[in-house]
């Protein structure tokens, strides 16, 4: 360490500061870019001045470790928020599939297919009972017309229970 870097108060230039601050001194030149505080007193040519505490104040609010990778805090609410939203997507999207494994949920597909075919099944056994019972109930009293009715419904919900199962 240089003896310039033994005095955190002091402005130190950018090869000692980022040997105070255990970064790499490319790291601290593209955060100067990012709003990094550091002292111009120098001539251009000679680069920045830095102020140990300054940069580790801005590190801390800026969320910046000097590591490679992502920064290890929790990063923004925002972030914490979207994290927490996939989490529980993901975690409803586990359970709905163990669900459907135990059986306890069908798959919509099947379903659509089964109810298309009972629908089917229900419309080709009541579209013809009106054909087929015009000529039972012609000439017939109310009382007659009503047991007519009444028996054909019954059949035709037998032959639907029937072959459902």
């Amino acid at each position: 360490m240089s003896r310039a870097a033994s005095k955190p108060d002091r402005r130190l230039p950018t090869a000692d500061a980022a040997a105070v601050l255990g970064i790499a001194i490319g790291t601290l030149r593209k955060w100067v870019a990012l709003g990094c505080p550091h002292s111009t007193d120098k001539p251009p040519a000679q680069g920045y001045l830095f102020s140990a505490p300054e940069v580790r104040k801005w590190m801390a609010d800026a969320g910046r470790t000097g590591l490679s990778g992502r920064p290890r805090s929790e990063g923004s609410k925002v972030m914490l928020a979207a994290r927490i939203r996939k989490e529980s997507a993901l975690a409803n999207l586990y359970e709905g599939q163990v669900r459907r494994a135990a059986a306890h949920l069908l798959d919509a597909d099947d379903v659509r297919r089964e109810w298309d075919r009972t629908t089917a099944l229900i419309r080709a056994t009541i579209e013809p009972l009106g054909a087929s019972l015009a000529p039972l109930i012609h000439g017939k009293t109310v009382p007659e017309i009503q047991v007519i009715l009444d028996n054909t419904i019954a059949d035709a919900l037998r032959r639907l229970a029937a072959s459902a199962a």
